[in-house]
Formats: structure tokens, sequence, C-alpha cells
């Protein structure tokens, strides 16, 4: 048996989807499986590690995404022997795979089944439920753990609402503009700030939130309006705001489809420029790490290549302003409107 990576080809662009061959002492494991269409290639793989599916002892699923684990029920109907390990807020979605399913084709729409294929249930008698209260125990035994815990918590907005459709970026904005004036007014911004706007995701054709050009819209708004916010603060000569997708699950594009949008911005960032040089989400880390001195975490990082492309040799300290919206809805127009008056 060859442990290792194996690339399942989704849609035939290698690179996007894989699962990893795992050799233990109880046998061979898969790290994820995959979804139920490139079932075919996975198989192929196994294959050429000189494994055959029902040689696997176990499934280690990372998330129930569709991408990770969407064939774990099919495995299993062929592989009636197969352990499938999963959190316990994963188990009962792939017990009864009908809400995760229902969801994820208001998402795709008709493309779910070329996307993704068949989700199958997998019977209770095949899930091992994994995780315990090792960090609960710690926490209650371990004084000096529990201070640093509070610390580091200490460091989050607690009013910044993470992943909700139903929550505006709009909102998202106001919640960092609040906390972002009270550390220009004591002096204290971090030099390392991060957040996330995650609403231009969309809810796919389900317009029942917002059409998806509204969603979009009141994404771009909120970003406006924040690079608008620094760039008129006393840190913005000394600023730099990179912007990325989270992933390039929008589908390819003609050149690859793992390829993603990067924003940058700053008085020391190139002005309407289109840069083409190739990077990704390490060579953001990277020039992140190599301005703030941070060391590198691992090689992966050590050699992205920074993106010195994104910069001009004299800075424009300009404040930025943000263009009007459009295709707003008339709620979120509303609340930009109110966002734009000048705060006290």
């Amino acid at each position: 048996m060859r442990a290792g990576p194996i690339d399942l080809h989704h849609l035939g662009n290698g690179r996007s989807v894989g699962v990893y061959l795992v050799d233990t002492d109880d046998g061979p494991a898969l790290f994820d499986c995959g979804p139920t269409s490139t079932l075919p290639a996975l198989k192929q793989g196994l294959a050429q590690a000189g494994v055959a599916l029902t040689d696997i002892r176990h499934l280690l699923l990372s998330h129930i995404h569709l991408d990770h684990a969407g064939a774990a029920g099919a495995l299993v109907r062929e592989h009636p022997g197969l352990r499938v390990h999963v959190s316990s807020l994963g188990a009962p979605h792939l017990v009864d795979p009908s809400r995760l399913e229902s969801s994820a084709r208001r998402l795709y729409g008709e493309s779910f089944d070329t996307l993704w294929g068949e989700l199958v249930p997998v019977p209770e008698a095949n899930i091992r439920v994994v995780g315990d209260d090792t960090l609960g125990r710690a926490l209650t035994g371990n004084l000096p753990l529990r201070r640093r815990f509070a610390e580091y918590l200490s460091r989050y907005a607690f009013d910044y609402r993470s992943w909700d459709l139903n929550h505006s970026d709009l909102d998202r904005f106001a919640a960092w503009r609040a906390d972002f004036e009270r550390h220009v007014r004591a002096g204290t911004v971090p030099r390392f700030n991060y957040l996330w706007l995650p609403n231009d995701h969309t809810n796919g054709a389900d317009t029942k939130i917002r059409t998806p050009q509204q969603f979009v819209a009141q994404n771009d708004a909120a970003l406006g309006l924040l690079i608008e916010t620094i760039s008129r603060s006393p840190v913005w000569r000394d600023s730099l705001i990179l912007v990325e997708e989270d992933d390039a699950q929008n589908g390819p594009d003609h050149v690859d489809a793992t390829r993603i949008v990067a924003l940058a911005a700053g008085p020391h960032v190139k002005r309407g420029a289109v840069v083409s040089d190739r990077y990704d989400q390490l060579s953001a880390l990277r020039t992140v790490g190599l301005l703030l001195g941070f060391r590198p975490l691992n090689l992966n990082d050590r050699m992205a290549v920074p993106m010195f492309g994104i910069f001009n040799a004299r800075p424009d300290a300009a404040p930025y302003t943000a263009p009007a919206p459009t295709a707003l809805s008339d709620t979120d127009r509303a609340r930009y409107e109110e966002l734009r008056r000048p705060t006290r």
C-alpha cells in the first residue's frame, strides 16, 4: 500500500478536491472521501495505491461539507464494514442527510447532481462519534490556561456576528467600526486585524432573504465603508488592507478551478491597477508576515511569493471615498445611508 494524497479531479479539474490515504495500525484509512460524483476517481486512486475499497477500515471526516464527506453513505453501501468517524455535530446529518441535501439543492439548483452526486444515509451502526471533554477538564483544573484563554478572548469582539445570512454585512461593519474607533481614541489599534464579511456567499438561487445581486451589493457596500473609514483615520498612512475570498466555490473560470480574486488597498498600494502576477493565499500571509515581522508558520508560507507587485514606489495617502452602491435592497439602502452619516 502507498499512503498519500489522492486527487479526485472534481469536474475534471485537478487539485480542487482530494482525500488522503493513511496507513494505520488497524489497517488502511481514508481522511475524507470527497463527493459521490468523484467515487470512480477515488476507486481508481485506491487501486493505484494498491488498495481495494473493501480494504479500508476507517473513514475519518474533517467535516460534513459535500466536497469532503458527500460520498460517505455511498461508500458504506458498497462496504458495510466501514467505520465512519465524525463529530457529534456532523453525525446526525450523515444518518439523515435530507436537510443537508435540501439546503444544498437550493444553493446549487440543477447543478447539484453533476457537482455532488447522490447523498446516501449512513447507518448509525457504522458511525463513531469523536471528540471528548479533554479541553474542558484542562480549563477546569488549570488556572494559568484559563487566564491565557481569557486574555485571548478579550481580543475578540463578541458583538461581531459570524455566519448568518439574515445578519447584514452592513451591521457587521457597524460593529467593527465601533470597536475600531474605540481603539483609535485610545491609541491601541492592533497591528494585525482580521475580519470577515461573508454575505457575498449569497443564498444561491433562493431569494427569500435577498437576491444574489442584493447580497453581493450589500457586501460591496460594507467593504467600501470599511476601507473609507480606515482611510480617514490616523492609522491610514501605515495601513495595508488585503481582501480575499475564503475559497473558489463559485466554480471554475477560463484559467483554473481554484482561482479567486484578491483586492489590496492602502497608501502604498497601486491605485486602479490590475496586477496579474501569480499569488495565492499563502502569499498574502507571507506579505503580512514580512511587514509585521512574523516568523513563518511552516515551509509553505516561508516559500510563498510575497505580493510585491501590488506596491507603489511613492505612497498616496489621499483618503478613499466609496462609490455609491447599486442593487441594494430597500432595507440595506436605508441602513447604508444611516451608516454614512457622520459619527460623533
